[in-house]
């Protein structure tokens, strides 16, 4: 199960307790997601009264206002007389595709090649003074190089250069710009210091800092800036 890192300070959790007056709010809504995963959906039919508060562990709250605090905050949904757990799905998209990989068994294993690259793979008699076809190759472009007066391009696997607070302001603002989105450009500056931060403390590394090294700084500040917008921090500019 995955967990946002900022899930117990984000908005809704904290809306959760106050609308319950219950600091063990957040727990209640670990214990959904927990149901989730075990039974592998986050869709569930309402077949009796109270469901959602038995799912949750709820015991001090009344099962009506409970499921109407859970609906109001926004971590459910109700459709079709079913409880739907409101992004449960986008956020463990690479769980489910595990269990779905799992269930068509897994990954086919690779053929045998039916030709061999022609190679002697034990030792040689006389030893091979010609170069293989991949080491001339890699020759020629290092001639190319060694010819030519421009430097060659970077390696796509070139090392991950952590961004400042500035460009990382100066990213919210062009974004905002390009999105139509109504973010003023002296909050930006927080905005900044806060995601920053974030990715700080986790060493630019995605999921957390459980994830591997993030290759696009941009693109993560991106997902985050609409994220707010998903959530309602920032709106949209009127047309």
């Amino acid at each position: 199960m995955i967990v946002q890192p900022d899930f117990l300070d984000h908005w809704k959790t904290v809306l959760l307790c106050d609308l319950l007056d219950d600091p063990c709010a957040p727990t209640y809504v670990i214990r959904l997601w927990a149901h989730c995963q075990n039974r592998k959906t986050s869709r569930f039919a309402r077949t009796c009264d109270g469901l959602l508060k038995a799912i949750c562990k709820a015991t001090p709250h009344d099962a009506d206002k409970f499921e109407a605090a859970m609906q109001e905050v926004g971590f459910i949904e109700i459709k079709d007389d079913h409880i739907v757990i409101h992004d449960w799905d986008a956020v463990n998209a690479s769980l489910i595709a595990s269990w779905n990989n799992g269930g068509k068994g897994g990954r086919r294993p690779k053929k045998n090649p039916e030709k061999t690259h022609g190679l002697s793979v034990g030792v040689p008699n006389k030893t091979q003074t010609e170069p293989i076809r991949e080491e001339k190759m890699r020759l020629e472009k290092i001639g190319e190089c060694g010819a030519s007066d421009e430097a060659p391009p970077p390696a796509p696997n070139s090392k991950f250069i952590a961004p400042t607070k500035k460009q990382v302001a100066e990213h919210i603002w062009n974004t905002a710009k390009a999105k139509k989105l109504e973010i003023a450009e002296d909050k930006t500056e927080s905005m900044a210091e806060q995601i920053f931060c974030h990715y700080e403390n986790a060493d630019w590394r995605l999921s957390g800092g459980k994830g591997g090294k993030m290759k696009d700084w941009k693109l993560a500040v991106t997902k985050w800036i609409m994220g707010d917008v998903e959530d309602g921090k920032i709106k949209r500019a009127r047309a």
